[in-house]
């Protein structure tokens, strides 16, 4: 798509513009019917190409945040994000925010799968599941529940994290604090991005903080449900 975009492009710098301009204009348009990574990376092109040629919709990152919310309608990812945006306190790049949504999107898609065939951020509980033995069960049911427990563990180690590394959150030095060693130091970017997401994705953050607390009880520190006490306010 990249390389199309840009031979599309390729005759003067105004004729470059006016032509960047026009696909510009359709890519709101542009987003029922087409799958949503390829819409995604369209954006990301588009806005890469418009800043090589100096476009004024994108000289200002924020004008076309601005623009890319409001393509994509009204949603719970749209109001933070505005709020922020109008707050002026802080500077945003285009990329982090359509990278935010991708994530976003990726998770409520597995929001929405039944309890057991989740991909990514999988509860302790569900983790920490065994096969049922319940008496009357045959050896064949048991094996069959053990066979779809390895898959599952399979499944769940290529799953993408908040900080945009492939593997478990519970691996994660970002997002797991009790995990990290003395000697590791963060990347600020991804650092302010993991933190973002989880303060937007509560269900998400009360399971860090169990796992977290959980830790603590390895290590003999004293276990608190102050967490538990706030997830259970916030719904």
């Amino acid at each position: 798509m990249l390389v199309k975009l840009k031979d599309r492009f390729a005759p003067t710098s105004r004729a470059r513009l006016e032509e960047w301009r026009l696909e510009w204009a359709k890519a709101p348009k542009t987003q029922k019917g087409v799958d949503m990574e390829e819409w995604l990376l369209k954006w990301e092109t588009l806005y890469s190409l418009g800043r090589t040629l100096n476009a004024p919709e994108v000289i200002d990152p924020h004008d076309a945040i601005y623009y890319f919310l409001k393509a994509i309608g009204p949603c719970e990812f749209r109001g933070p994000w505005t709020a922020k945006l109008n707050k002026g306190t802080k500077s945003y790049q285009f990329e982090e925010v359509v990278r935010t949504y991708r994530v976003n999107q990726r998770q409520a898609k597995y929001d929405q799968k039944p309890r057991g065939e989740h991909g990514v951020f999988i509860t302790q509980e569900e983790e920490n599941e065994a096969p049922a033995t319940l008496q009357g069960r045959t050896n064949s049911l048991h094996q069959e529940q053990q066979a779809k427990n390895s898959g599952r563990k399979k499944k769940k180690a290529r799953t993408d994290c908040p900080c945009g590394t492939v593997h478990m959150w519970r691996d994660c030095f970002y997002v797991m604090k009790s995990k990290r060693t003395k000697s590791w130091r963060p990347n600020k970017d991804i650092e302010t991005k993991v933190d973002t997401y989880l303060s937007e994705n509560p269900r998400l953050q009360y399971c860090v903080h169990k796992a977290e607390e959980q830790e603590k009880a390895k290590a003999g520190q004293p276990y608190t449900n102050d967490i538990l006490v706030s997830f259970v306010t916030a719904f």
